[in-house]
């Protein structure tokens, strides 16, 4: 495990940690809610009695409770899907990661092997399919169909094709060409008025004077950016879509000094 693997695992490990805290503190509410609910179980409220505005407080606190168990639940459920994330690698590489390439390269390979194996299997299966076309699943896998391809011509009617497969494999050649091209060339620095646009090592930061206007704001979010408050900037993952975008947005111009 390297840095960047060490300091991905220790985050996951923070967010199933607040995640289980989470869940205890919606537990510890629920036993207090039922404590509570035991107490005013059968009991109806009495107009005009010395206990109304006490019964209607507690119905008033038991409801804004479960309103924030339901968010605290949420919560952890994103939380745990976010880590799974992390601790699956995601669907792009990081490049943080100083094994990025390499394990991009074992990817692309992976994913090769995989679309020549369905591109054999297809082949297999239109040659039955030709001299029956109303072949059954079993048939097709006795003909070593992959179940994959068979499975999918029992419910569809049809073969599956490789376009998924070989998208997968342009992403994959365009990301490794990216982190690689990336590597050879500085950060780049661009100007507008009022702010400033940069390269990190992972991020495009877009750094204003002042709050830029709402349409300003409304048109990053949509190209993906999001507001880092420890930065005081907006950010989005390092690619040539995202200083493009910045880049469009602001009208900055690259800085040559």
């Amino acid at each position: 495990m390297n840095a960047y693997e060490a300091k991905q695992a220790a985050r996951a490990a923070r967010m199933r940690g607040k995640a289980a805290t989470l869940r205890a503190e919606v537990a510890s509410s629920r036993k207090r809610d039922d404590a509570l609910l035991n107490c005013m179980a059968g009991t109806p409220i009495l107009v005009g009695h010395h206990s109304e505005r006490r019964h209607r407080r507690d119905i008033d606190r038991l409801d804004a409770s479960m309103r924030r168990q339901i968010e605290a639940t949420d919560r952890a459920e994103e939380l745990d899907r976010r880590a799974a994330g992390i601790e699956q690698g995601g669907r792009q590489s990081s490049s943080d990661d100083p094994d990025a390439v390499t394990k991009l390269r074992a990817k692309l390979a992976e994913t090769r092997g995989a679309n020549e194996a369905m591109k054999a299997g297809l082949a297999k299966a239109r040659r039955v399919v030709r001299a029956n076309k109303s072949a059954t699943r079993g048939e097709l896998l006795a003909a070593g169909v992959p179940e994959r391809v068979a499975t999918f011509f029992e419910l569809m009617g049809s073969l599956p094709t490789l376009a998924n497969g070989r998208a997968e494999e342009r992403r994959l050649e365009a990301r490794i060409a990216e982190l690689e091209a990336r590597a050879t060339r500085a950060p780049r620095t661009a100007v507008f008025p009022g702010g400033r646009v940069e390269e990190t090592d992972d991020r495009v930061v877009i750094m204003h004077d002042q709050k830029p206007p709402q349409a300003t704001i409304d048109a990053l979010r949509s190209r993906g950016f999001v507001w880092a408050r420890s930065m005081g900037a907006w950010v989005r993952r390092r690619t040539e879509d995202a200083w493009r975008a910045a880049t469009d947005i602001t009208r900055a111009e690259a800085d040559h000094a």
